[in-house]
């Protein structure tokens, strides 16, 4: 079976993905685009694991790097900005790019419009609220909330966490 076979066999929700891949994006196996996501810079910069959805509206500003672990969300409208304007300037001088990547762990939830700005690191199982500004890390199992996102409460964590291996 070809290529496309088996895209059209998963499902019209990789679709979207194709042109990322063919731009050098690396993109792992069952991870899927809803609507319209924006990829902006260059593809290689971007590194996506597997079984990740990406929904409508999701900006990824890939100036520097983008890596997402596996199992992530992305909701609707939801950023990764990995660039931004140089803020400390003098009077007349003109404000200088500046990036920093991105570092998305496993399991994390960015939910709708959410905002990740660059150099953060949102650590394994973490859930950004809808509408946060992530300005600095996340640490793991918790959900932040606000602008600036600060944490609002720990999450159950790994279901295997404290128990005896087996």
């Amino acid at each position: 079976m070809t290529t496309a076979g088996r895209i059209w066999r998963r499902g019209r929700s990789e679709w979207h993905l194709i042109p990322w891949r063919l731009r050098g994006a690396k993109i792992g196996s069952g991870t899927t685009a809803y609507g319209r996501p924006v990829l902006a810079g260059p593809a290689k910069n971007l590194s996506i694991g597997h079984s990740c959805s990406i929904n409508h509206g999701v900006l990824l500003n890939a100036r520097d790097r983008i890596e997402i672990g596996d199992h992530v969300r992305l909701s609707a409208y939801a950023q990764l900005q990995t660039a931004s304007l140089e803020v400390d300037t003098d009077v007349g001088e003109e404000r200088r790019h500046v990036s920093a990547p991105i570092h998305i762990g496993d399991n994390v939830w960015v939910a709708a419009a959410a905002v990740v700005v660059a150099g953060v690191t949102v650590r394994e199982g973490a859930v950004i609220a809808a509408g946060s500004v992530a300005v600095r890390d996340v640490p793991p199992f918790t959900v932040v909330g606000g602008v600036p996102a600060r944490v609002l409460r720990r999450t159950r964590g790994p279901r295997n966490l404290g128990s005896p291996s087996a």
